[in-house]
């Protein structure tokens, strides 16, 4: 794997699928939303896949896409709740995660968080984890979700650091376009919720990252 073409200062993340995995919570509030109506539990491998796609994603893998409005409406507030209501009981960092953010600030780089999950789900759970980026953005904390590059550029401008300073780690294509969006590299975190028809060596990512522990050697912390 080459060295960045520039130095960079800065490594954001993505959360739901790359730093944290969450899969197993949803598992378990999609499936009691599933067993309330009556309907057969899915497999968490299943669920898994659809994670970082979203709460309406998987409101739509459980119930299908001819609900009514209304209804979905109302089981993607209850699915919500639900996740609100036992936030980080089953959620743990992926494997490595907590070694590579404990190397980052000994060698002087600054990380953070930009996520597609709003700020009442994603500050507390990170308080659960005792994660504390050195910057946080919410998709409701900007103009438009990823694969807009809001997120990135204000992360960017809280840090001090230029786009081509930065380089922006994520399981989901949608990742690797915002930050190509955004002028920055793009590295896909393959140990995440990867969809099984859409592989990330089709992203166009800058880089595959198959552990955490490639990232530290990508980045060339000893």
């Amino acid at each position: 794997m080459p060295p960045p073409q520039v130095t960079i200062n800065t490594v954001l993340f993505d959360l739901d699928g790359t730093l944290l995995d969450t899969a197993p919570e949803f598992a378990v509030v999609l499936n009691q939303l599933l067993s309330d109506a009556g309907l057969a539990p899915l497999p968490e491998a299943r669920i898994r896949e659809r994670v970082s796609d979203g709460a309406r994603a998987l409101v739509q893998l459980g119930f299908g896409e001819d609900e009514p409005v209304a209804a979905f409406d109302a089981r993607h507030r209850a699915l919500l709740h639900a996740y609100q209501q036992g936030l980080g009981a089953h959620t743990q960092p992926f494997d490595g995660i907590a070694e590579l953010l404990n190397h980052l600030p000994h060698h002087n780089l600054a990380w953070g968080i930009v996520t597609n999950k709003p700020a009442a789900l994603c500050e507390p759970l990170l308080l659960a984890m005792e994660m504390t980026p050195d910057t946080l953005v919410c998709a409701d904390q900007v103009e438009a979700p990823k694969p807009h590059p809001a997120g990135l550029l204000r992360a960017c401008r809280t840090l001090g650091c230029t786009t081509a300073q930065a380089l922006y780690v994520g399981d989901h294509r949608r990742d690797i376009e915002a930050a190509h969006n955004a002028g920055m590299g793009a590295a896909a975190a393959t140990w995440g919720y990867i969809h099984s028809d859409d592989p990330p060596e089709h992203w166009g990512a800058d880089y595959l990252l198959h552990s955490p522990a490639e990232l530290i050697r990508l980045l060339t912390i000893p």
